[in-house]
């Protein structure tokens, strides 16, 4: 029996956007040699947000345990730290110097937003919910020969039910619209009750802002600066502290308002009761999968560009431009692509 096709979301998102960057992805299976630091800086903290949160699976932690628990999550940070050097030296090799840079600095700016995160969320986080599933594949049967593959971050329960857990990194964090037409999340939701029983009564979006926060800059006066749109965290600011040898009563007013910006703007949480149906969740997914179906059983079929002005975010953009141009796409292919061998949870 021939293995059913998987069309993730994310596919039908890619193919809705553009068919040529579907095949790409999905059917050439390419990527590029240079990696977006903001895609890497998003799977580290990925990777440590499931390190510390498997720690507490179906079962109750202590706060010395929780920090035990971060104190190995952290420590996945710090073994990604060679690989993350190997993908700036290519960055810089294939002339990428910015993205070099921008690679280099993942492991301190991971870092410093994950002792963050600890402190504001994470430390409490088993106290309020016990530890359901945590990074839990599924392949949820949407129709004959047809999965939907994906992956849940996490899931917890409290007095009040299960919740479903999306960790969010994000430069900037999106208006609350947006959560509504989450439809990727919420169809989750269905494969949360159809594969593993579990029937979630609303959703938590757990997002982390991946800007950088620095020190505070030291002025000529010799004080620390207090400007309220730095970004910057409690952690780093008692060390800035510390350092130059400052009264830390002096800086109490401006540390309340850095205490309040993480909360608020660095990891936001927001919760979204799940109301919608089931039906509505899975027709328009459907109606793209078909067309996808269609596609891949025609032979000789041609994707179709969509050129818009998303082309400049492409990660594509250098072979479309080749072939619009009449340049040598198999060279384009060999010096910037590569077979993505580590692809998963997306079409096959």
């Amino acid at each position: 029996m021939p293995k059913p096709l998987a069309v993730s979301y994310s596919s039908v998102l890619d193919w809705r956007t553009c068919e040529q960057r579907y095949d790409y992805r999905y059917v050439q299976k390419i990527r590029p040699k240079v990696r977006y630091a903001a895609l890497e800086l998003g799977t580290i903290i990925h990777d440590y947000l499931s390190v510390y949160y498997r720690a507490g699976l179906q079962k109750k932690l202590s706060s010395e345990d929780a920090r035990k628990a971060h104190t190995r999550a952290l420590r996945s940070l710090r073994d990604a730290t060679d690989s993350i050097r190997s993908l700036a030296e290519t960055a810089r090799d294939l002339g990428a110097e910015d993205q070099a840079a921008a690679l280099l600095a993942i492991p301190n700016t991971a870092r410093d937003l994950m002792q963050a995160y600890y402190r504001v969320h994470g430390q409490d986080d088993f106290k309020e919910h016990r530890i359901m599933l945590v990074e839990a594949s599924f392949e949820l049967r949407v129709k004959r020969g047809v999965v939907l593959p994906g992956r849940i971050d996490l899931v917890t329960e409290n007095n009040q039910g299960f919740w479903l857990w999306e960790h969010k990194t994000t430069g900037s964090v999106p208006r609350a619209d947006s959560r509504f037409r989450d439809l990727q999340t919420l169809i989750y939701a269905v494969a949360l009750e159809e594969v593993h029983g579990i029937k979630p009564i609303g959703i938590i979006w757990n997002y982390i802002r991946t800007a950088r926060p620095h020190s505070p800059a030291l002025l000529q006066s010799g004080a620390l600066s207090t400007a309220k749109n730095q970004i910057t965290t409690v952690d780093l600011c008692q060390a800035a502290i510390q350092q130059h040898g400052h009264d830390p009563r002096l800086y109490r007013p401006f540390m309340r308002q850095v205490e309040v910006r993480e909360r608020q703007d660095m990891f936001p949480r927001y919760t979204l009761p799940i109301s919608a149906s089931e039906n509505i969740l899975m027709r328009d997914y459907l109606h793209s999968v078909e067309a996808i179906e269609t596609a891949r059983a025609t032979e000789g079929y041609i994707p179709v560009r969509n050129i818009q002005a998303a082309c400049n975010w492409c990660p594509f953009l250098k072979l479309c431009q080749a072939a619009i141009l009449g340049g040598d796409t198999d060279v384009v292919m060999r010096e910037h692509f590569v077979k993505d061998s580590t692809k998963k949870g997306g079409d096959r």
